[in-house]
């Protein structure tokens, strides 16, 4: 199977906002805001050769492999109690990720609410993941 460009990065809005919260710029892949037409108007791709179009923005489109390699593989809460990464997928709802531990009497805690939605790529989960994990003041800001 081969999946489209678009399942192998985040979203647009979600690499604005990891942009906004100055996540490292350093990504293969990028979006381009290129002029549409001789008559206004613009459009935003993805393809890494835009050929002889007109670049008006540009935005890092971080492929999975680089979303995953953001991801801790544990957070220490602020009562530092350690919580470690998940991701599973199901067949009727899509992509899961959270962090959790287990309580000695085996049941799960987690630290975030799930991100699950249907239809959403790979790409896009972890990047909410990764935003949260950055609101929140769990991403250690000297990676």
């Amino acid at each position: 199977m081969i999946l489209s460009e678009r399942n192998q990065v985040v979203g647009l809005e979600l690499s604005k906002k990891m942009r906004d919260l100055k996540f490292p710029q350093n990504s293969s892949r990028h979006w381009y805001e290129v002029s549409k037409s001789s008559r206004g108007g613009t459009k935003w791709w993805t393809l890494e050769n835009v050929g002889f179009m007109t670049i008006i923005n540009e935005v890092p489109a971080y492929t999975v492999a680089e979303a995953l390699e953001m991801l801790p593989k544990y957070v220490c809460s602020k009562n530092n109690i350690v919580y470690t990464l998940s991701i599973r997928r199901s067949d009727d709802v899509g992509w899961f990720i959270h962090y959790d531990r287990y309580t000695g009497n085996g049941e799960m805690i987690l630290l975030n609410c799930e991100t699950q939605e249907e239809n959403k790529t790979l790409a896009d989960v972890i990047s909410e993941m990764l935003i949260w994990l950055k609101e929140n003041g769990y991403l250690d800001e000297n990676k």
